[in-house]
């Protein structure tokens, strides 16, 4: 392989693997989700295609490689310090008391990087100290990727992914064995086109790892349950409930057959509730349901965004038995109805460790309240404190009382619904 082109893809593949790390980070957070692990996964890359950048603008001249030398160092340090940066390590180095360890090893790589180069700035010409130089810097940069290797692979282990796991440990064996042949070779870079290839695709691999870590800790559950900020923000919730979905859980034996139910019930209210005028909400499952959360950027436009939702409640609920006779793939029973409670006002707005979104407060149990409210045969609960709309007015005959401790809440429903006077126990069935 020509060398200009080894060094091109040398710098081009770390370089844009830190780019698109630090594009993922900047989104993180802008939805209130920091991960500082992912700066230091970012300034590694960028570190490893700095060598490739510096021979490249210094290829006519002898300064190229004696500069890029330089870079080894500085990258052997990183490397360690990013290692015990990442999330799950350093709540393992936490919860085992072992904070004293990541200060040992940084310190000695960095304190072995510093010999190495100065052995090599004093004896530039390639002497006896130089040669020094570059084993002790052979095995800085082999304590630094064993460092780095190790906790990339327990990061994946800890996230459930051993596959990844496996890839980690065979890519930084091939680093680890191509330092002690390079050190042999006396800091030369190897020749064999063979060796050329695994050299690239290590790399490519590294960076497909570092951006697999990130999109590991996205998706884990360890991220999605530790908040990380809240706001407050102006929301409208609906909760969307199966009514008579435990008897029908009971009665079904059949789990495909309820997975295909609950995934095409999922993509039937989600693609509804994000159609105009409603816009895309926040979706959360509820086990036999789902939360829906728009946030309202302007308040004053709030209750006639209110009564769009709860129009969409009242079509979900008195549209569901015509969706089901549509599928002829329901060739068994379903839940019989939708339960379906709205509200609006101020929430907080919880940013959890991934940038995914929860939300909590008054408003939002109100809304969950409601939602149980509409019994037996399902429909539509909302407070009877807003303005409906002409339209909806007349769809909203029931009215009661939900009691919240000692305090009566009014609400009004659809005909559906069934309310026990002003008891508090509104609801006169179970699931």
């Amino acid at each position: 392989m020509n060398a200009e082109v080894r060094m091109i893809l040398s710098f081009v593949q770390p370089f844009y693997g830190a780019l698109i790390l630090m594009c993922f980070y900047a989104w993180l957070c802008r939805r209130q989700a920091k991960d500082p692990s992912l700066k230091w996964l970012s300034l590694s890359l960028m570190v490893w295609a700095v060598p490739a950048a510096v021979q490249l603008l210094y290829r006519p001249g002898n300064y190229g490689p004696k500069i890029a030398y330089l870079c080894s160092p500085a990258s052997n340090i990183l490397i360690t310090i990013t290692a015990f940066q990442l999330l799950r390590v350093k709540e393992a180095i936490r919860h085992q008391n072992l904070e004293i360890w990541p200060k040992i090893i940084t310190g000695t790589v960095a304190v072995a990087s510093l010999i190495s180069l100065v052995l090599i700035m004093v004896d530039s010409h390639g002497g006896p100290l130089a040669a020094v130089g570059v084993n002790i810097d052979a095995m800085t940069s082999l304590v630094a990727l064993i460092t780095l290797g190790f906790c990339v692979s327990y990061s994946f282990f800890k996230y459930g992914n051993q596959p990844l796991m496996g890839l980690t440990i065979a890519n930084f064996i091939y680093f680890i064995w191509y330092q002690f042949y390079i050190s042999a070779r006396g800091g030369q870079l190897a020749e064999n086109p063979f060796l050329v290839a695994l050299n690239i695709v290590s790399v490519s691999t590294m960076t497909l790892i570092f951006i697999s870590l990130t999109l590991a800790w996205g998706l884990s559950n360890a991220s999605r349950l530790r908040f990380r900020d809240s706001e407050s923000v102006v929301v409208i919730v609906m909760f969307v409930d199966l009514r008579g979905s435990t008897s029908w859980a009971k009665e079904i034996a059949d789990s495909q057959y309820v997975v295909d139910f609950m995934n095409k019930f999922n993509q039937w209210i989600l693609s509804r509730a994000s159609e105009p005028p409603y816009g895309v909400p926040n979706a959360k499952l509820t086990g036999d349901g789902l939360m829906l959360v728009w946030e309202v950027a302007d308040n004053s436009n709030v209750i006639k965004q209110a009564n769009a939702v709860t129009g969409l409640g009242y079509a979900l609920s008195s549209g569901y038995q015509s969706w089901v006779a549509k599928k002829q793939e329901f060739y068994k029973r379903v839940p019989s109805s939708l339960g379906i409670g709205v509200n609006f006002g101020p929430a907080n707005r919880l940013s959890s460790e991934s940038g995914i979104y929860d939300y909590s407060g008054f408003i939002v149990n109100l809304a969950a309240k409601f939602q149980d409210l509409a019994r037996p045969d399902g429909g539509v609960v909302i407070r009877d404190d807003w303005p409906l709309s002409i339209e909806l007015a007349d769809k909203f005959t029931k009215r009661g009382k939900l009691f919240i401790g000692e305090e009566p809440i009014r609400v009004r429903a659809t005909d559906g619904v069934k309310f026990l006077g002003h008891s508090r126990n509104c609801s006169t069935s179970k699931n």
